[in-house]
């Protein structure tokens, strides 16, 4: 699955995940490749895209501050329940 970038916020979901705000309003919830405790410690993290401008699965990464990065796995859109 492959998603454009602009992304207008971030915040941390379930364990092992990041839900992602898009500009449009679109909710995304990236599980990330393994445990990533990382995150745990360390709220400050980025999404940097590639040059390509898309923020894929299997290819792309959440950064740390702190050098820190986890791998993206799988996105899920997440829909708010009625």
């Amino acid at each position: 699955m492959r998603r454009r970038r602009g992304d207008s916020g971030r915040f941390l979901g379930q364990p092992g995940s990041v839900d992602l705000v898009m500009q449009d309003g679109t909710r995304l919830r990236a599980k990330l490749d393994g445990d990533c405790k990382p995150l745990d410690y360390y709220p400050g993290f980025y999404l940097r895209p590639s040059g390509d401008g898309l923020i894929c699965r299997d290819r792309d990464a959440i950064r740390m501050r702190s050098g820190a990065r986890c791998e993206i796995d799988d996105f899920k859109t997440l829909k708010l329940k009625q």
